[in-house]
Order: C-alpha cells, then structure tokens, then sequence
C-alpha cells in the first residue's frame, strides 16, 4: 500500500468546476477551462493530489461517445500538465441516473476504493464541484465538500434549497474554494467574550482599532476594496460577522449561505483583516461598547448618521464611510446577474 503521508486527496468535478460544462457532450473544440482555475490547484497543489469524477450519462443517452470522452480527457490532462497540473486519475459513470450504478455520484464507491489504494485518509479529504451529487460526495465517503457557483452552482442552490447547509464552504469559484483551503489563519478568530480585553489590550499599546461589522456571507471583489480601505484606517482592523440566527433575522430562512464558521475562516483568508468575532445583537452598538475603535467603517447606504456613530464617537472615535464598488454583491450573484468566474478574484 501506497502512502500519502504530506498530501491529502481533492476529488474534482469536471464540467462546470473545472472546464466549460456542455451538457452531454465531449466535443474537444469546446474545450474551455474556467478563470482562475490553474491559479487555484496551484495553491493547492503541495497539500493535495487531484483525481477527477464525472458523471457523464450523455453516452448512456447516445449525445456522445467512449471515444469523444476519451479524446476529451487526454486533451484535459494535456493542457493542464502545460500549467504543471497532474490528475493521478479520472473517474467517469457513463450510465443513465436510472442504472443504479455504483460508479455514479453521488455514490462513494469508487473514491473509497481509491483512497484505501493509496492510502488515503478520507476524512481530511475534500470534494470541489457545482452539483449537489458533488456535495453529497464527500458527505457520503465521510469527508469534506465545497459547492462552486460556477457551472450549475447558482440553480443548485435554488433548486436544492438544502445544498448550502450540507457543504462545507460555498464558493464563487474554484480559486476561492482553494484560497478558502490553503490560506485560513484560525488564530485571527476571537471568541466574542474575550475580544474586548483583547481591544483594551490594544488601546493600552497604544494601537488605533478599525472595525467593520457585517454578513459577509459570500465574499467577492468587491469586499476586498472594503477590507484594504478599511485598514488603511488604523493600525488593528477587527471584523465581527453576524452570527447565522441574526442573518435569518435580517434576511430570511434562506439566508446565510455559508455558516458562521466557514465565513470566519474565509475572512481569516485576508491579510489586511487582524481579528475576527461575531456578534448577534440586531446592531453591533454593544460590540463597539466593548471594543471602543477608534474608527468604525460603515457603507454609504448608511451614512454618517448610522445606528453605531453615537457610541464610537462618545469613546472619541469617527466614522469612516466607503462606497461599493458597483457591480459586486451577493445577491447579484445568486440571482445570476454577477458571473462567478468574475465575482473572486486573485488581486
């Protein structure tokens, strides 16, 4: 048996996660891999192998064949070895959803095989795609999945209105996911009973405390405009996320897409963010009570009037507004007005 000591495994959809997904077919002139892509398996790549699963019943409906398929995959693993891209191996079904294989998705039979090859150990292990199959993937072989919005993504979440709760992280793209994966800080995240002493700590050093508060739910390009003016504002920039009870609150039961665990480490990604907490009071007047920043960064839609100004300046502190960057939110992208190939990206 073969042993993977340094690496773990990351199962990869194929169509929609990551190449251009045709439905049904294997046709190599329409072969496109999606934006930022390669950047992100590079991320990736010195603490996971890659295999490919796909389930492809176009042949079993006669919309393509072995051949074409075949053809097709010698030119995927061809022009990703041009960027240094290996997939140690691809899996395919080519069986209707009505056979009940066992090499379907979300069936786990054939990466269980895989991995007790190899040596493999399946609950570190990770699943990237755009379908809820892809999800329930890893679900089912005991390990871990991220749902991209790429592809299909955006209908999955509208059809399956249950897909965001069973993955682990939702993502724009795939660079996201592996920016998700390989560039968490977990020691920026501070419990909410303890960041005030950690802000009084601050304040006796002498250091000028930025805040921000929000959802954060599924960030993009537009939050990395926020985060950088925000702390160009002072010398520490502490993030408090509303907790999941407080955004259904605010924005139904469908509301947040990410929990609060996987929005703390996606923030954690960011190096202009120092700590992170959460609040779930309907403002965060109480939080800014404990924290007394010395700035409190708000949207325009807010003003300079907003529910927080009394409290920080009463401690001495402003406000700083910003303004959106127009073009960039959640709901454009859930609503599919805001493509995600576009919606993260890598500056």
């Amino acid at each position: 048996m073969m042993s993977h000591l340094k690496k773990d495994l990351l199962v990869l959809d194929r169509d929609g996660t990551l190449i251009q997904d045709y439905p049904y077919e294997n046709k190599v002139e329409n072969f496109r891999i999606l934006r930022l892509v390669v950047e992100g398996l590079k991320l990736l790549k010195d603490r996971f192998d890659f295999i490919i699963h796909t389930n492809q019943s176009g042949i079993a409906r006669g919309k393509s064949s072995l051949k074409e398929l075949q053809e097709m995959h010698l030119h995927l693993e061809k022009e990703f070895l041009k960027e240094d891209i290996a997939f140690l191996k691809i899996f395919f079904c080519p069986h209707a959803t009505t056979e009940n294989c066992i090499c379907r998705k979300p069936s786990p039979e054939l990466v269980r095989v895989y991995a007790k090859e190899q040596g493999y150990e399946l609950s570190k292990a990770w699943v990237f795609g755009d379908r809820g199959t892809d999800v329930d993937l890893g679900k089912n072989f005991g390990g871990n999945s991220a749902l991209l919005l790429t592809g299909f993504g955006v209908q999955e979440l509208n059809q399956d209105p249950g897909v965001h709760r069973r993955a682990d992280f939702v993502a724009a793209n795939l660079f996201q996911a592996a920016t998700f994966l390989r560039k968490r800080k977990l020691q920026k995240i501070v419990p909410r009973n303890e960041i005030g002493k950690l802000a009084a700590d601050l304040r006796q050093q002498g250091k000028k405390i930025v805040t921000l508060n929000g959802s954060f739910d599924l960030m993009h390009f537009g939050h990395r405009s926020i985060l950088k003016e925000a702390k160009a504002q002072g010398d520490v920039f502490i993030v408090a996320l509303n907790t999941d009870e407080s955004i259904r609150g605010n924005k139904g039961p469908a509301r947040p897409i990410n929990s609060l665990q996987a929005r703390q480490q996606m923030m954690s990604t960011y190096d202009e963010v120092d700590f992170i907490t959460d609040f779930s009071e309907p403002t965060p007047v109480q939080l800014l009570e404990e924290i007394k920043p010395a700035v409190h960064v708000n949207g325009s839609e807010y003003g300079e009037n907003c529910v927080e100004a009394p409290t920080v300046k009463k401690h001495g502190g402003r406000i700083h507004i910003f303004n959106l960057v127009e073009g960039f939110s959640t709901s454009k992208m859930l609503a599919g007005e805001l493509n995600p190939e576009d919606a993260f990206r890598n500056s």
